[in-house]
């Protein structure tokens, strides 16, 4: 019997969690004036990077002074590395993060 192996309900469940938590990230460390396609954007950013590197990072304070500011794009970009390896599926969801963040309401 494989102990890693979860129910379908307990999946959604680590899922909500964790997307909740990474919510509190974006409402505690980044500016309250965010659309909800900004907020969704860096939430699913922020899932994949984690909460230290968006606290500790530029992109954070870049996104708190200009959150319009187009060159934010870029510090998406950034984060496209695996292991020192550039991986393409990482460089197609940080574009959806991207494209996402910068959609208009």
């Amino acid at each position: 019997m494989n102990d890693s192996v979860i129910t379908k309900e307990q999946a959604s469940n680590f899922l909500n969690l964790e997307v909740s938590l990474k919510s509190q990230s974006i409402d505690l460390y980044l500016g309250d004036d965010l659309n909800s396609n900004e907020f969704g954007g860096l939430v699913s950013f922020t899932y994949n990077i984690g909460e230290g590197a968006l606290r500790s990072g530029t992109f954070r304070k870049k996104v708190n002074a200009i959150p319009k500011d187009p060159s934010i794009r870029n510090g998406f970009a950034k984060w496209t590395h695996s292991n020192g390896k550039v991986v393409k599926g990482l460089i197609r969801r940080r574009e959806v993060e991207a494209n996402l963040n910068f959609t208009k309401q």
